[in-house]
């Protein structure tokens, strides 16, 4: 089974968050609901980044206030038994 891969690298705090999703659409879905939570620590001019939902416009923002980046990795083949992934797909 293929998927998709992202790391949210917290440049402040080198935290990570990892990112698994089945489709790229889903990637970015789920990239944003990381991302998202995070963005009430900021101040009162990033304010209209905390009603974006935009996947470019949150790379975008975290990209020039050097908050956090993206790394994704498409198509990562997982070679394991097909009982223990459709667990872990229906969990995702």
């Amino acid at each position: 089974m293929k998927v998709h891969t992202a790391v949210v690298r917290w440049i402040q705090s080198h935290d990570c968050d990892f990112v698994v999703a089945t489709t790229i659409d889903r990637l970015e879905e789920e990239i944003v609901k990381t991302i998202i939570p995070i963005l009430r620590y900021y101040t009162e001019p990033e304010e209209q980044i905390r009603e974006s939902r935009d996947y470019g416009e949150l790379l975008e923002w975290g990209w020039d206030t050097e908050s956090f980046e993206v790394i994704t990795n498409s198509q990562v083949e997982i070679k394991s038994d097909k009982h223990i992934l459709t667990h872990i797909m229906e969990t995702l």
